[in-house]
């Protein structure tokens, strides 16, 4: 058997025979590819950078990671393998919006510290882009639906409306101050403050649901349930009404 001995070829040489090869046989993305398919890599890409700040931020702050529950991690999985178009946009439009909602008061307030408010902007900022897109691809999509796969949609999304609002403190926070998870979770659920402060903060998405047909029937009353809308017959202010006193007690 013959071995053959490798030789490298001129590198220069090399390098041109490649550029005359991308030269024929690339395209480019920017002018190739439809602009929406463009932008949904880009927001990926967001996302992505957007984890890797938030954890970053959560290790210059020196706070632990809590990790989701096991039901609220097996209902994700499900929500994936199930989802549809509509529902995927909404869903992320509901969680984008609270988020939204929370950080533009984080970041122009005063007492709030400097990096987190930092981080808040910036997300804030680069979020309006995902909140628009997503806002657009649902109510495009959302009349060419069938009647089973509304109703489905609907019930799903308040389910994981609900779950979500559930999980935005996390029970081991109310542990590493000396309470009890348990009883501080219920307490946050019974504070008026509280239950106040999230229909402020999904105000907006609920506003676009509604006009969209999403809030009707089983799901409003999910909706309502979750302490995401104004009880039916509240004395409280409507959706869409007055930023509501928010408390900075638990």
């Amino acid at each position: 058997m013959t071995t053959r001995t490798l030789r490298p070829t001129d590198r220069e040489d090399i390098a041109q025979r490649l550029l005359r090869s991308s030269a024929k046989a690339s395209y480019d993305p920017l002018t190739e590819i439809t602009s929406h398919v463009q932008y949904s890599y880009t927001e990926i890409a967001d996302e992505c950078r957007h984890s890797v700040m938030f954890a970053r931020f959560i290790t210059k702050m020196g706070a632990p990671y809590y990790q989701l529950d096991p039901v609220s991690r097996f209902l994700g999985r499900v929500f994936k393998a199930t989802s549809n178009g509509p529902l995927t946009f909404s869903a992320a439009l509901f969680v984008e919006e609270l988020l939204d909602q929370m950080q533009r008061e984080a970041m122009t307030d005063e007492q709030v510290e400097p990096l987190t408010r930092a981080v808040a902007r910036l997300h804030v900022t680069e979020e309006a882009r995902h909140m628009r897109y997503a806002r657009e691809e649902l109510i495009r999509d959302w009349p060419r639906r069938g009647a089973v796969t509304r109703a489905y949609s609907r019930i799903m999304l308040a389910l994981a409306a609900a779950r979500a609002a559930d999980n935005l403190v996390s029970p081991d926070c109310y542990a590493r101050v000396g309470l009890d998870p348990k009883q501080a979770r219920r307490a946050a659920r019974r504070n008026p403050h509280w239950r106040a402060s999230k229909i402020w903060f999904a105000r907006q998405a609920v506003e676009t649901f509604s006009a969209a047909g999403l809030l009707c029937g089983t799901a409003m009353y999910i909706w309502r349930r979750a302490g995401l809308i104004e009880p039916t017959g509240s004395a409280g202010a409507a959706v869409g009404s007055g930023r509501p006193g928010v408390s900075h007690d638990a």
